[in-house]
């Protein structure tokens, strides 16, 4: 579903900006980048307090940093702009779009996410992985695998790493450094005053059981 917004209908004054702070970051960026469509973000990854836009024109530095500069007083981040190239086989131009989010940084709001999707996670000891521990989301999902012998989560890629990469096009150094501070803060060890390896523990994608991870009891 798509809906069109024009700077040149529906232009608001920024102090008669209302309580909705969504509906504010949409006004700001009509009102620095101009005409936009607002694009769904697919609803599996319940990517609350985000949207993404489409722009009919490619904007200016100067438009973008005005537009970050404006949405940061409001505690909005703007992310980089993503560009889809001309297509030869379908005619279509090429496209532009970002998007924009409650929150100081792109990380703040990627730790906020998390918390918002897999803070009720249950601690699972694994049937088929010796000195493992599955954290599963809502008792099906498999989040995170906690191996014991090496201190190391790996990362289900389908459920936090692929988001992180697809929408904010974050590098795997930033998607692990971003789930490891969050790991350290929200999600218990096996053995509660297990303190110190906490600190120590480290975090990759799931390599070593790739297409094994969500099949793991």
């Amino acid at each position: 579903m798509c809906f069109i917004y024009s700077n040149m209908k529906y232009i608001k004054l920024f102090e008669n900006f209302n309580n909705d702070t969504l509906e504010d970051a949409k006004w700001i960026i009509i009102s620095h980048l101009g005409e936009v469509i607002e694009v769904e973000i697919d609803p599996k990854w319940n990517a609350k307090n985000l949207l993404k836009f489409e722009l009919y024109e490619e904007p200016t530095e100067n438009q973008i940093e005005s537009c970050r500069e404006h949405l940061k007083k409001e505690d909005l981040f703007l992310t980089g702009f993503d560009f889809v190239e001309f297509d030869p086989y379908t005619d279509e131009d090429f496209k532009v779009y970002c998007l924009v989010g409650i929150g100081k940084t792109i990380k703040e709001y990627c730790i906020n996410w998390l918390n918002d999707n897999f803070s009720n996670m249950e601690a699972v000891p694994s049937k088929n992985f010796p000195n493992t521990v599955l954290y599963r989301h809502d008792l099906k999902d498999n989040v995170l695998l906690y191996d014991k012998t090496n201190n190391k989560f790996y990362v289900n890629y389908r459920k936090i790493y692929a988001f992180f990469e697809y929408y904010f096009g974050l590098d795997e150094k930033e998607i692990l450094d971003i789930t490891l501070e969050w790991i350290k803060q929200n999600v218990r060890l096996p053995v509660s005053d297990d303190v110190e390896k906490l600190n120590d523990v480290t975090v990759t994608r799931f390599g070593t059981y790739q297409g094994r991870f969500e099949k793991c009891e």
